[in-house]
């Protein structure tokens, strides 16, 4: 997994110190998971080694530190729960007589058993979201766009009175995306460029939704779906002419990737992240490479709060002299 390469803005509105984070991350650690409690959650070290011992928080750069939220579960296969489920379907029938058969309800209950037992016997899987602490702006970004994932991080947090609010675009996201299809050179500001793809969807259907990649964006067969009242709902931009990601109507940045790494604009990021020594070269690879794609993130969501809407109906509004 490449850690930042995507992310969701949220804001601490309480002025928070990196010692009263870290004390209490420590309260909030990942559980085991066990036969009684197959999914668990919770803050490991930010190494991912799935363990209590080590570092919560590890300063990257500036006042930027790095905690991991790991889940964990035991999760049996449907292939394993069936087999197991037609054993035990064909031990009861032995037990029946002559003329009886398996209900549907002892179906279901044989293969919750099966599932209980199989739960009890495989071994836990982890997963890990890195999490960024911006000290200095009071900001965090959450390296997942996974809504479940971001609401139990979230109330996690928040069991610890660190409420964290969803950062406030300074736009209004559907019409600027919009916009941007529609008027790039008069929407976009200079650090950004249209990228090579565009995801629209027709909000009336289910399931209307359509991809273009590696094009241009504003090609006829994109303009036609734009008279069938299909709307973006995510588009692909080059940011300083070095890194590409995709802006959604969620509000997340996703799909970040560097695509000229002679630029300035990354050397100078590559400069700041050389600071970070650890003991083990691993190790301290991983961490440069984390920062530095965090720093990418963080700089697009900077110059995209700077951003001015240019959508026509917020303009007229603007402009009216109603009060």
């Amino acid at each position: 997994m490449k850690p930042f390469s995507k992310g969701v803005l949220y804001a601490y509105p309480q002025r928070l110190e990196s010692a009263e984070v870290m004390t209490e991350l420590k309260k909030l650690p990942l559980e085991p998971t066990s036969a009684s409690n197959p999914h668990t959650c919770g803050f490991v070290n930010v190494e991912h080694d799935f363990h209590p011992k080590g570092d919560y928080l590890k300063k990257l750069f500036g006042q930027v530190y790095v905690s991991t939220f790991a889940f964990e579960k035991r999760a049996p296969s449907t292939l394993q729960v069936d087999i197991l489920e037609k054993k035990k379907i064909k031990a009861y029938q032995e037990t029946l007589k002559e003329g009886e058969s398996v209900t549907q309800k002892k179906r279901r209950e044989i293969r919750r058993e099966a599932k209980r037992e199989l739960v009890s016997q495989v071994d836990p899987q982890q997963s890990y979201v890195c999490i960024a602490w911006d000290f200095g702006r009071n900001q965090v970004i959450i390296d997942t766009t996974n809504k479940k994932e971001l609401t139990t991080i979230c109330d996690k947090l928040a069991t610890s009175d660190i409420n964290l609010t969803l950062e406030k675009l300074s736009i209004e996201i559907s019409g600027f995306l919009t916009d941007i299809i529609d008027r790039p050179n008069e929407t976009l500001t200079d650090e950004f460029d249209v990228g090579d793809n565009v995801t629209m969807a027709d909000h009336s259907k289910v399931k209307a939704t359509v991809n273009y990649q590696n094009q241009e964006i504003t090609n006829d067969e994109i303009e036609q779906n734009r008279t069938r009242e299909k709307t973006p709902v995510a588009v692909g931009l080059l940011h300083k002419d070095a890194v590409s990601f995709v802006l959604t109507i969620e509000h997340t940045i996703k799909s970040l990737k560097v695509k000229n790494t002679d630029k300035d604009y990354i050397l100078k990021l590559l400069e700041n992240v050389s600071e970070i020594e650890m003991n083990e070269p691993e190790k301290q690879d991983y961490f440069q490479k984390m920062a530095a794609l965090l720093m990418m993130l963080r700089n697009i969501f900077e110059d995209v709060l700077k951003m001015k809407n240019s959508s026509s109906s917020l303009m007229e509004y603007l402009e009216s002299d109603d009060s």
